[in-house]
């Protein structure tokens, strides 16, 4: 409850559980009086005489304050703040502090004041003030829902209730909400039995504004009644911008207050991104449970809401709410930053802290996430990180880093999710306070508060790059943070040395300055750098020595025992003739995990955020658990620092291959006009521009020149490229190509009117009257009137799908022949998909445009109900496409727990029983290959999840076990069975596309698997080719010649014409656009048109077949002539071939047309058209 604030209360505060140290640097002031220091009491006598003792003989001063005299020690006469240079606060528990302490803390390291912690993380128990009051957050947001005026009560009642409507994956599950009577009156109850990816409750009102203008924050009450971990609460803006907060339930009554700022962007509106939700717009509200932000639990599921209102909180009030949250300070807070280490058995010293006793393991240790450390030049960090003790397991197993110094460097920027300012943080993570009075820790407290006298850190050092491609000159130097104003006397010493400990090149600077000094030179190496070169820094400020650091350094060569690429054989991989399964996980580095800063979380390649030491940590326990291989992404500006060619030499010597995303952009993109401008946008860090190169003319260019740029082509490890990131057609990225369905409508049909005719319905439009691809409603319209526009829509996206992914699968392999093209598919192929705004990428044309198919297992999270569909994704990718591979790209489950601030043994099970039947169903549906979500563990702060497959410290999760018991089994698993059982489908009858399919189908599908046999998919035109297919057109209308039949489809991939130039009339090649504008021609030239079999039936061509029904040819109409090119062979489904033939001479004013006919059928495919000008 909250007290009233009193004189004795205040004494109890500020002499227990919340002491701290101010000390100060005799050679400095604070303020402008003469050097004193500030101590208050610990509560710890002992604790008390062992920092006064520490703090003596390092040089401080010792005297008490209060925080009110804290706070008021950098503030003048005016109370304008200014510098604390070189000041010291310790907070001896800095577990528990007052939230007042939240403010004084954040200002006085913004003046440049420095902190050393004991028991970190800090503030893990926070007191708050309210109306001269203090209390615990939920006491705080008790009483401001009840004493602060509400601008708006949303009713609890069977009436309001009707208003509230359920939206969820699968709505054939049950689930109920309904009024109930509870002890703080009615409430929401709601009840889910089982989950499939979400389940809410929605209210929309009809317009905004729903909540006043004086709305500053939502407040509510709410409770778990069953499963249920944590609650979403979602606005949904006027623009479709959609707005989500995560908050932890128990199974008492909690009181929430939540401002605009604790709503987080959802994947909507993308100019929204990075804006803040504004009450004032909200039309929507909705109480969720999903498996991306509530947890991963799915089974009976249940929670109460009540009191849901707007409130109208004054600005102090707001600013209390605010404080109520842990400051965001690396090396200090929140507790995400940190985690627990098990298996602990010996304690190490490092860095400043070398050559001292080592104290003894405690009884509990807590480590600090992994940070880069400053071995490697020109890092652009804007801090430094200085390990000092460790933990270690047994077999020299590294447990995490006890104690560690954090360095804020001096510049014109904050430094985001790192805090800013000039000062540094060295805390220690022991909560065990006697721990620190031993003799072997009071050495570590003496020397911790000796280097927080030197202000000045090694912020990097050594050579820009630790994998480097020959010839490539190269940055060697150091970068020195000066963290106090005076000037101070810099010297460094670079030394690249061989492995007999020549060297190789040799730097020595010594400047003057305040401030970052940056100290540095070019070297261009004159042979290839093998293994044992090591870069050796040593730095000095006013002839004190700072911690030195190391690193390795190589040039990138092929290996000596020559390149082994994975080939594809028969829908498998191989590789030097012995199957191959890629058995891996998507991995990012554990030094990104607890991070607030996305550009250093997102972009892990690049020179501010790659690690190697971290890295190399952490792919060895890759191969430990039994993977063969990673999943990583590149963005186009971090290739310069080269960090991927270092990743794949240590994967190399591991035995990791990898699969590359590259990023930012889609194959959708392909043509997009400002494509520096879309690179540039992508990038959250300081752009650095293109160096000498022009921006990149689309994305086909621009990952052309990504591959080419790291010589990644002749790279053996690399074995495919991600193209694309979990694209789907979403609203928003269906709507750039309603132009284009609307055009393809007219082609195909003859007119808007002629396909409404075929179709018996009309050709949806939006409120402005644009041709769309479906309205709201339709796709759950049990009539299924219209199923014939669905299925037309459905045959447009395939087109588009196969057209810009082909396109850029073309353009890879024209410099990377010998690796594969794909991309992330998201929730393609997912046969239980039921989202209505959601159309999911579809294998029928995909599986033509990519060498492997890729969909992700979000939809399969559950037990082995859920998860067994699988099978039927893999059933229908063998039905697309057999000769390609399928593999699972993402699949994995997050065990955060909100309430507790980690993960729960019961979130850890179900976690391991999750892999064990995505084992068993990948394996008995012979999928080729997993690459799991993700490996590092701990909690990932822009999405409030944790997928680690691995504890932080590197021991072992449940699912770790399930892992290494798996990973031969699978690896060496059979490959897809051969069916002998036929399931016949038809996806244009299905209004939901497969997931119709599925729910025709999955009875029998399931019983010819529990009998024994393996199903397989087919269709109506399986088996046949042009001569005997059905002549039926999309949308099971009949062919009639005027609209698109159903199994019958080319893409013109390339049409070039050669052409005679005078003098000497030499060939000359061009390239021709599929529709456009012709130049006209005297002289007839060759026109060769490479083209591509989508459809299911096989093409039919050849001698045996010639002027036969069922030949397929290009009929060309030039003017009045009529002109016929004919296939030379036969295609099969995804075949390419070539057709020729010699165009007239033409002149301006001539049209030339061209389409696919079937001879004594009709036509089919794009429609070629030439305007000659």
């Amino acid at each position: 409850m909250f007290t009233k604030r009193c004189p004795r209360a205040t004494a109890l505060v500020f002499s227990g559980c919340w002491a701290f140290m101010l000390l100060l640097a005799p050679s400095l002031t604070w303020a402008q009086d003469s050097p004193v220091a500030f101590m208050l009491p610990s509560g710890n006598s002992a604790l008390d005489a062992t920092l006064n003792d520490a703090a003596g003989v390092a040089g401080w001063q010792v005297k008490t304050i209060s925080w009110e005299g804290f706070r008021k020690g950098f503030e003048n006469e005016a109370g304008d703040e200014q510098a604390v240079d070189a000041s010291l606060l310790i907070l001896p528990d800095a577990a528990r502090l007052p939230a007042t302490a939240i403010e004084a803390v954040t200002a006085y390291l913004d003046r440049g004041g420095n902190i050393l912690a004991l028991n970190a993380p800090a503030f893990r128990q926070i007191l708050v003030p309210w109306h001269g009051k203090w209390g615990t957050f939920s006491d705080l947001a008790s009483l401001m829902i009840e004493e602060s005026h509400p601008t708006l009560e949303i009713p609890v009642s069977e009436t309001e209730l009707a208003n509230w409507k359920r939206e969820c994956r699968d709505a054939s599950l049950p689930a109920e909400y309904r009024v109930v009577s509870t002890e703080k009156g009615p409430a929401i109850e709601a009840r889910i039995p089982r989950m499939d990816g979400w389940d809410s409750l929605r209210r929309v009102w009809s317009s905004a504004p729903v909540f006043p203008p004086d709305t500053t924050a939502l407040g509510f009450e709410a409770r778990s009644i069953g499963n249920s971990e944590q609650l979403a609460v979602e606005c949904q803006e006027d623009d479709g911008s959609r707005w989500i907060a995560v908050v932890p339930l128990g199974p008492d009554w909690k009181p929430y207050a939540l401002l605009a700022a604790d709503f987080r962007f959802w994947e909507s509106v993308p100019a929204r991104a990075g804006t803040c939700l504004d009450f004032r717009r909200v039309v929507s509200l909705a109480i969720t449970q999903a498996n991306t932000h509530t947890g991963s639990e799915m089974i009976d599921l249940g929670y109460q809401v009540r009191g849901i209102r707007g409130l109208r909180l004054e600005s102090y009030e707001v600013a209390v709410l605010k404080t109520v949250q842990p400051p965001r300070l690396e090396g200090l807070s929140p507790e995400y930053k940190f985690y627990p280490c098990g298996e602990v058995e010996r304690l190490g010293v490092t860095g400043w802290f070398e050559g001292l006793p080592v104290p003894p393991v405690p009884a509990t240790v807590t480590a600090h996430h992994p940070r880069p450390s400053p071995a490697g030049f020109d890092k652009r960090r804007g801090w430094a990180c200085e390990p000092l003790l460790e933990a270690w397991g047994k077999d020299g197993a590294f447990r995490g880093d006890v104690a560690r110094l954090f360095v804020f460097a001096p510049g014109d920027k904050p430094v985001p999710g790192f805090a800013g300012g000039r000062g540094m943080i060295l805390s220690f993570s022991v909560p065990d306070l006697d721990w620190y009075c031993g003799p072997e820790s009071r050495d570590l407290l003496r020397r911790a508060m000796e280097r927080l006298r030197i202000q000045a850190a090694l912020v990097d050092g050594g050579v820009n790059r630790y994998t480097t491609i020959y010839g490539e000159p190269l940055e060697v130097g150091v970068t020195v943070a000066l963290l106090d104003s005076r000037s101070h006397k810099v010297t460094a010493d670079v030394r690249v040395l061989d492995r007999d400990g020549n060297a190789l090149y040799h730097l020595e600077r010594e400047t003057e300055g305040t401030g970052t000094l940056r100290l540095a030179d070019t070297w261009i190496p004159k042979k290839v750098l093998t293994d044992g070169v090591t870069a050796k820094v040593m730095v000095a400020v006013d002839g004190k020595a700072l911690p030195g650091v190391e690193h390795e350094l190589y040039t990138w060569t092929r290996p000596p025992e020559g390149e082994r690429f994975v080939e594809i054989q028969n829908g498998a991989f191989w590789v030097d003739g012995k199957r191959w399964r890629p058995h891996g996980v998507n991995y990012m580095p554990s030094s990104g995990i607890g991070v607030e800063d996305n550009a250093f979380f997102e972009y892990w390649l690049s020179a501010q955020s790659y690690d190697p030491r971290t890295v190399q940590r952490d792919l060895e326990r890759c191969r430990d658990m039994g993977f063969n291989a990673i999943s990583v992404f590149l963005y186009y500006q971090d290739m310069h620092a080269m960090n991927l060619l270092d990743l794949l030499r240590r994967a190399r010597k591991l035995g990791l291959r990898a699969n590359v995303s590259l990023r930012p952009g889609t194959p959708m993109e392909l043509e997009r006009d400002d494509i520096e401008g879309h690179i540039w946008r992508a990038h959250q860090e300081p752009w650095r521009g293109f160096g000498d190169q022009p921006a990149p003319k689309n994305f086909a260019e621009m990952v052309t020149r990504m591959i080419t740029r790291l010589a990644l082509n002749e790279n053996d490890i690399v074995f495919a490229y991600d193209l694309a990131w979990e694209p789907q057609f979403r609203d928003f990225e269906r709507e750039p190509f309603y132009d284009e369905y609307e055009h393809w409508l007219v082609e195909q049909y003859g007119s808007l009117e002629a396909a409404e005719a075929d179709w018996g319905c009309p050709v949806p439009r939006d409120a402005n009257g644009r041709v769309v691809g479906y309205l709201p409603g339709m796709l759950t319209d049990p009539s299924r009137k219209w199923a014939p526009a669905i299925a037309a829509y459905r045959r447009f996206l395939d087109r588009l799908l196969y057209e810009k992914y082909a396109a850029v699968r073309r353009a890879v392999k024209q410099v990377a022949p010998r690796q594969f093209v794909s991309f992330r598919m998201s929730m393609a192929g997912d046969p239980t998909n039921r989202d209505p705004n959601t159309i999911l990428y579809d294998f029928a044309y995909l599986a033509g445009a990519v060498d492997i198919l890729e969909p992700e297992g979000y939809g399969r999270l559950g037990d082995w109900e859920v998860v067994k569909p699988g099978r039927f994704t893999r059933s229908y990718a063998l039905w697309a496409n057999p000769r390609i591979p399928m593999i699972w790209a993402e699949a994995g489950i997050h065990v955060w727990d909100g309430r507790r601030k980690g993960t729960t043994e019961r979130a850890l099970e179900r976690q391991a029983k999750f892999y064990e039947d995505f084992y068993r169903m990948m394996i008995e549906s012979g999928a080729e290959g997993v690459f799991w979500w993700w490996y590092p563990g701990g909690f990932r702060v822009n999405e409030n999840s944790d997928y680690g497959v691995i504890n932080p410290d590197g021991t072992d999760r449940p699912v770790t076990t399930v892992i290494r018991a798996n990973a031969q089994r699978f690896q060496e698993g059979p490959s897809a069975y051969q069916p002998d059982a036929w399931l016949t489908f038809d996806r244009d009858a299905c209004v939901l596309g497969l997931t119709g399919v599925y729910d025709e189908l999955k009875e029998s599908y399931w019983r010819h698997v529990g009998e024994g046999r393996c199903p397989g998919l087919k269709t109506e035109a399986t088996g046949t080719t042009s001569v005997d297919v059905p002549a039926l057109a999309v949308g099971n209308r009949p062919w009639t010649g005027q609209n698109p039949p159903k199994y019958l489809d080319v893409s013109f991939d390339e049409i070039v014409a050669f052409r005679p130039e005078p003098p000497a009339l030499d060939l000359t090649r061009e390239r021709i656009p599929v529709g456009g504008i012709l130049g006209a021609a005297i002289c007839p030239r060759l026109i060769l048109v490479t083209l591509t079999n989508l459809g299911e039936a096989t093409l039919r061509g050849g001698e045996d077949i010639a002027g036969k029904p069922g030949e397929v040819l290009l009929r060309i109409e030039v003017g009045t002539q009529t002109l016929e090119a004919p296939l030379i062979r036969n295609l099969a489904r995804f075949e390419s071939g070539h057709l020729e033939f010699f165009l007239p001479s033409v002149k301006p004013g001539d049209t030339v047309q061209a389409r696919m006919y079937v001879r004594g059928r009709g036509p089919f495919g794009p429609l070629i058209r030439w305007e000659v000008r």
